[in-house]
């Protein structure tokens, strides 16, 4: 395989709000704050716009959540940085819990959430997973939270076609009975068979359980499954990495 340039990744811990307008704002000095530390990609966590909690729902408005991505689509264009934002996203009367890439004057790239928790399953519709995209010479695909179970259908859908999986998520580690650990270890799995880096990002709180430990700790896997570096646990941070 020909040499390939570094990548600067920023990976943002952001502090979660219970209103769209405060988790813009958080989104969008994370957008500002990558692109100032020279980062070329900023990954946010799942539902980044909204906060992941019980009054999601609530701030699902279709025009709200359209004058958010137009906004964080317009600090992209400014900073020249792609962020990969969380978001619900209205697909007709469906909602879909999404990630959705934002790139320099081009087209958006969404990928929906395949696989949903029984929990989401109430609110949300599975989707498409989306296709593979590029920044500079690495090629990118995107998985949400639970869906680092699904390892066969990840492995078919990325296998040869991606050089880097971004795995924006809400995950308590810590929690006894959780599956924090199971996660990871499939997480490293992951990346040694499809040799890739693979990098998550973590809210670093609950709103729905604030005495919740173990969040945050946003994790860097190398193509050989190794962890090579973890974000602090339990606070909002900006993690800069250097993929080679």
């Amino acid at each position: 395989m020909s040499e390939r340039n570094p990548i600067a990744v920023a990976v943002a811990q952001l502090p979660m709000a219970d209103t769209l307008a405060a988790n813009l704002a958080s989104a969008r000095i994370a957008v500002a704050q990558a692109a100032g530390l020279g980062a070329d990609l900023v990954v946010l966590p799942e539902c980044a716009t909204t906060g992941f909690h019980r009054g999601l729902r609530e701030l699902c408005e279709p025009g709200a959540l359209d004058d958010a991505v137009l906004t964080l689509q317009s600090d992209v264009n400014q900073h020249g940085v792609v962020a990969v934002v969380g978001t619900p996203l209205f697909d007709g009367p469906l909602v879909r819990n999404a990630a959705i890439t934002l790139r320099p004057g081009r087209a958006p790239v969404v990928a929906h959430k395949v696989g949903l928790t029984a929990s989401e399953a109430g609110f949300f519709t599975p989707g498409e997973r989306g296709a593979p995209w590029v920044v500079g010479d690495w090629r990118f695909g995107v998985i949400l939270c639970r869906e680092i179970l699904d390892k066969a259908d990840v492995l078919r859908d990325f296998q040869g076609a991606i050089d880097v999986l971004l795995w924006p998520g809400y995950i308590s580690w810590d929690q006894p009975g959780g599956a924090g650990e199971d996660y990871l270890a499939v997480a490293k799995e992951l990346a040694r068979t499809l040799g890739v880096h693979l990098l998550q990002c973590n809210w670093p709180h609950a709103i729905n359980d604030p005495s919740l430990r173990g969040m945050g700790g946003s994790v860097w896997l190398d193509p050989a499954g190794v962890l090579i570096r973890r974000a602090p646990a339990d606070v909002p941070s900006m993690t800069l990495l250097t993929l080679r």
